[in-house]
């Protein structure tokens, strides 16, 4: 109930390994044990959609499509071969939401793909908010304008390499407070730390250093 009160220390288990990766916990379980006896206490952030919490990601459309798909397939452990399918299954008949993004009180901006995040890397391969952190305070955004079939090809290779943010075609940027909605249509997927969450309207923001970690 008091998310500030026990530590925590996340085992790399899963495919992208996160929120390990950027807190720098490795796998070997006799560092881990390490940590719990002598690790040093870091406060990180806390997201919040809603009444629900998340320490790294969010996603609106497609990453939240895929992991509806993944929900409904899932058996057993899924490494990165796992998603092939449900991906493939998503693109068929796909079609991107038209979303209307309130970032604080800006004007809203239109998208069809959003990733909010509090960590530089996304599924394990790509930087698409490279500047992000777990305790910086805001949350990290990236807002891709074109989410069409072709859109989400193109960017790629730019996620790969961290260079979202020269493009016209994406908005890079932080917010304390974002809210997502459908301009028409049904409404958009949702998921939080990779896992299928629910659907638009959402309203994502951030609680300062909350969460301590034990860490190195």
């Amino acid at each position: 109930a008091d998310p500030s009160r026990t530590p925590l220390l996340p085992l790399a288990l899963g495919t992208a390994n996160m929120l390990a990766g950027a807190l720098g916990i490795p796998r070997d379980p006799v560092v881990l044990a390490e940590l719990i006896e002598r690790g040093a206490l870091r406060r990180i952030d806390l997201g919040l959609a809603g009444g629900s919490r998340f320490l790294g990601v969010a996603g609106v459309g497609f990453d939240a499509m895929v992991t509806e798909a993944v929900r409904r397939t899932r058996r057993g452990t899924l490494g990165y071969p796992g998603y092939a399918l449900p991906i493939l299954r998503t693109l068929r008949g796909y079609r991107a939401p038209r979303l209307r993004v309130t970032l604080d009180d800006r004007a809203p901006e239109a998208c069809g793909f959003l990733i909010v995040a509090k960590l530089p890397n996304y599924g394990g391969l790509f930087a698409v908010t490279p500047d992000a952190r777990p305790d910086s305070g805001h949350l990290d955004a990236c807002l891709f304008r074109d989410a069409s079939f072709g859109g989400l090809v193109r960017i790629v290779w730019p996620a790969w390499q961290g260079r979202l943010a020269v493009r016209n075609d994406c908005l890079v940027t932080s917010a304390h407070r974002i809210r997502i909605e459908t301009e028409d249509g049904p409404p958009a997927s949702v998921q939080l730390d990779g896992d299928a969450w629910g659907k638009t309207p959402v309203d994502l923001s951030v609680e300062a250093r909350v969460v301590p970690m034990l860490v190195p």
